[in-house]
């Protein structure tokens, strides 16, 4: 919590100062990008992508990205669990996973971007109680086009959007620096290997799972789908979910059809997670479309818990 305040801190103060002054921004912003964030990296032997804006980047080498899902996970993943981290990025979670779990437990990591996976291997190695599986999880194995199309490697998906492109890249302001915009980079596609949840713990010989953590850009309920023996073998699973209503659009999905499949398969209880931690229960349906209807507004999205078991 001290950290995340600092990181507030010193981005509040940034935008005050050397932000307003364009010349003396590119400067600082050049200086920590090239300099600081690589010998940042290094000492705390953790990698991120040159590409991702600073931003982003300095709040996963500081620990203070997501602070309130943080939290829930140092209250919820305990030594000796089986967790998943679909759609693992970098390996934020993978690594505080990695260190709840402890020697007697095991990580699962999924990221199907080929060059993020290269850095999220990196990040997770040497071999441990994570194990990096380059691929997108989805309802079915097999072959997928997917699409490397927003400002950061985050917001990679399966399906590709261009009218949220568009308006992300037209509300970011000219004050902004951001690697993809300035070099006027194109959308990136790759072709990538889709696998269901069942076959791979099969494959690895793992029945029971007790904590998933999942930020696939509205695959998350395709995903889902892939997971029922899964599920049906982890009574008392808890999975923290990304809802983000623009991603889910793009799979022909809105909230209430996300929240009625995961109800349908067992996540009897489902609150959004708060800055401060404090869980709304989001049964009502009006709560629920009103949440809905300011994330499309602000082109937003938040994290969820969803528990088995009643």
């Amino acid at each position: 919590m001290m950290m995340e305040k600092m990181v507030d801190w010193g981005l509040r103060v940034y935008g005050n100062t050397f932000k307003r002054v364009r010349p003396a921004h590119r400067v600082f912003h050049k200086l920590t990008a090239t300099v600081l964030v690589p010998v940042f990296e290094k000492v705390m032997r953790f990698a991120t992508i040159e590409q991702d804006p600073l931003w982003f980047r300095v709040r996963l080498l500081t620990g203070s990205y997501e602070p309130e899902t943080v939290k829930l996970v140092k209250q919820h993943v305990k030594a000796g669990m089986t967790v998943l981290d679909i759609g693992a990025n970098v390996g934020y979670y993978s690594k505080l996973f990695s260190k709840l779990v402890g020697d007697q437990g095991q990580v699962i990591s999924f990221e199907p971007h080929p060059m993020t996976f290269k850095v999220l291997s990196e990040n997770v190695s040497p071999p441990g109680n994570v194990r990096a599986i380059e691929a997108a999880i989805s309802d079915k194995n097999g072959k997928s086009e997917f699409f490397d199309f927003l400002v950061d490697s985050g917001g990679s998906s399966l399906r590709f959007d261009a009218e949220r492109r568009r308006e992300q890249w037209d509300r970011l302001t000219d004050e902004e620096i951001i690697p993809k915009i300035v070099n006027n980079t194109t959308v990136a596609r790759y072709s990538v290997t889709t696998r269901t949840v069942d076959s791979v713990l099969q494959e690895l010989g793992v029945k029971t799972v007790d904590f998933i953590k999942m930020d696939i850009e509205g695959a998350e309920i395709h995903a889902i789908s892939g997971m029922g023996t899964t599920l049906k073998n982890s009574p008392h699973l808890q999975m923290v979910m990304e809802l983000n209503p623009r991603s889910l659009q793009s799979f022909g999905l809105d909230a209430n059809a996300a929240f009625a499949q995961l109800k349908k398969v067992g996540f009897d209880h489902i609150s959004l997670i708060d800055e401060k931690t404090n869980f709304m229960y989001l049964e009502d349906p009006h709560t629920l479309a009103d949440l809905e209807r300011s994330l499309l507004d602000g082109l937003g999205r938040v994290n969820i818990l969803c528990k088995m078991g009643g």
